[in-house]
């Protein structure tokens, strides 16, 4: 039987790993010696022979292992350094975020502080635009412009609205006498029994000029009659002295109510003059009372 061109026991083909560069090149130079040489060398020659390529070996790896390190090692600084500039970077920005919310804080509280102001100037201005400074009531102007809306709505509503005068008894003896700050203490303190007295939800007392209170009263007259009654009784229940007064020893008040007729079209100065003559009557008939407006029998209904 034929068995090929091949022995049969062929002994395996060993594949090594390419040497280093160094090694092969000395394996190169060890080879090129003439065989005759190498078998004249002796034991002590091969042994150093040996020595020698395995010191160049150790050396070349060494060399190998220390380019290696010093690679590796630039990167390492690299990289620190990169990790340097970046904590640097972010703690750079965090104090710059910081301050800049720092600086927003006490931006949000100025802005805080002059929007209060801003307000309390408002209502201050407000304040002053409807109320009257010395006795804290409304004001001329805010009545005068209040009044013809009650009317409209009395009329709308089919509703009685009654005007109230409360003028102070010898205004100007007292003032001749007294003086200014006394008249503006008196003033002051006859404004509060108003404010006292008219409370109500829809009634606005108000200070009508230097010597008279004025009250948009949403009743009909007979109710006004009685609050006006109570305002008048308060007043010298108070008491203020006044020696000038040809009415009484102290403080008092004439008090005039007029009252609207709730079926025809009115006219605020219409209503006033009413309340008026209402407060003429009551001082003409020796102050410290309240009257009524009754009109004359031969004049058109006004109220």
């Amino acid at each position: 039987m034929n068995t090929g061109t091949f022995p049969r026991n062929r002994p395996p083909v060993h594949r090594h790993r390419r040497p280093a560069r160094g090694v092969l090149a000395l394996l190169a130079a060890a080879a090129t010696l003439p065989a005759a040489a190498q078998a004249s060398v002796g034991a002590d020659t091969v042994l150093t022979a040996a020595i020698v390529v395995v010191a160049l070996l150790a050396a070349l790896l060494f060399f190998k292992f220390l380019q290696v390190s010093r690679r590796q090692k630039s990167q390492a600084d690299e990289i620190a350094a990169l990790v340097k500039e970046r904590d640097e970077a972010k703690r750079a920005l965090s104090a710059k975020s910081l301050e800049l919310e720092v600086q927003l804080g006490e931006q949000i509280k100025e802005l805080e502080n002059e929007n209060e102001l801003l307000s309390e100037a408002t209502a201050k201005l407000r304040k002053l635009v409807v109320v009257d400074e010395l006795t804290g009531l409304a004001n001329r102007m805010h009545f005068d412009q209040v009044l013809p809306h009650e009317i409209k709505r009395a009329l709308r509503e089919e509703k009685s609205l009654s005007l109230i005068f409360a003028r102070f008894d010898w205004a100007g003896a007292f003032l001749q006498s007294y003086g200014d700050a006394r008249m503006d203490e008196a003033m002051a303190r006859i404004a509060e029994e108003v404010r006292t007295i008219f409370r109500r939800a829809g009634d606005l007392p108000a200070r009508y000029n230097h010597d008279t209170f004025a009250i948009i009263f949403t009743s009909d007259g007979d109710i006004a009659v009685r609050f006006a009654e109570r305002l008048r009784k308060a007043v010298w229940d108070i008491p203020i002295p006044h020696d000038s007064s040809q009415t009484a020893d102290r403080v008092t008040v004439s008090v005039g109510v007029a009252t609207i007729i709730p079926n025809r079209v009115h006219d605020g100065s219409e209503f006033r003059r009413a309340a008026e003559n209402a407060v003429r009557v009551a001082e003409s008939n020796g102050g410290n009372c309240v009257e009524e407006y009754r009109k004359p029998p031969s004049q058109p209904s006004a109220v």
